[in-house]
């Protein structure tokens, strides 16, 4: 039930940083964030969907404050429902608690708003 980096955790995201600076500059970076499929039970974070957002957001403020420009970062969150490893394990489990970052060009996939609209929504 915890979204807060370790002092490990911030050495790997300053590498982590450098590289999306030195190799990634010219895409968005998109940083997920999960959990296991435990139930919270003494955590202040409502549900699995609140606990996974926060992982995601604590990665992108950090990613901000080591130089990669907000306007670079978004944040995303699948809480439990994309696992890794199966729950059954408490190894599984572990695996399930993660980040995972994403560099995506810019404005890859966007549709065209125009093209969007189906009839009536003009």
């Amino acid at each position: 039930g915890k979204a807060s980096l370790s002092g490990k955790g911030r050495r790997t995201l300053a590498k982590i940083a450098s590289d999306i600076r030195a190799q990634y500059g010219d895409r968005d970076i998109y940083v997920f964030g999960y959990t296991d499929g435990e139930p919270i039970r003494k955590s202040k974070w409502k549900d699995n969907w609140e606990l996974g957002s926060a992982r995601s957001l604590n990665v992108v403020r950090a990613l901000g404050n080591f130089g990669i420009p907000n306007d670079q970062l978004v944040q995303a969150n699948c809480g439990q429902f994309r696992p890794k490893e199966s729950d059954s394990t408490a190894k599984g489990r572990r695996q399930n608690r993660r980040v995972e970052f994403y560099a995506v060009h810019r404005n890859s996939g966007v549709i065209d708003a125009r093209s969007a609209r189906g009839p009536g929504n003009d």
